[in-house]
């Protein structure tokens, strides 16, 4: 566990969350097509959206994201992770700054 957290600040080092600062930095239809092809396997969108969920910031989302992809081992670079983000983010959390 606590390598995953180093990881995550690696990550964000590395500019993981920069698309929620951007839109033209992740390709949301890219983000959705990773997330179906080898997230929905075992899970559905609720555990998005459940009461109690794992994932309560940008961080927290990350860390699934990076998580899961090794777990997985689907050797993922930061600009595939950065699409994930995007399309969780733009469709079930919405962490970004709105304007």
């Amino acid at each position: 566990m606590k390598l995953h957290k180093i990881s995550v600040f690696l990550l964000l080092g590395q500019g993981l969350c920069a698309p929620l600062e951007s839109a033209q930095s992740a390709d949301l239809d890219r983000g959705k097509l990773l997330y179906e092809n080898h997230c929905l396997e075992c899970h559905e969108s609720q555990v998005h959206i459940r009461e109690h969920s794992d994932s309560s910031s940008i961080a927290d989302v990350v860390f699934q994201i990076d998580r899961w992809q090794q777990e997985l081992r689907l050797n993922w670079k930061v600009e595939e992770m950065n699409d994930v983000l995007k399309y969780l983010d733009d469709q079930f959390y919405r962490f970004k700054a709105r304007p």
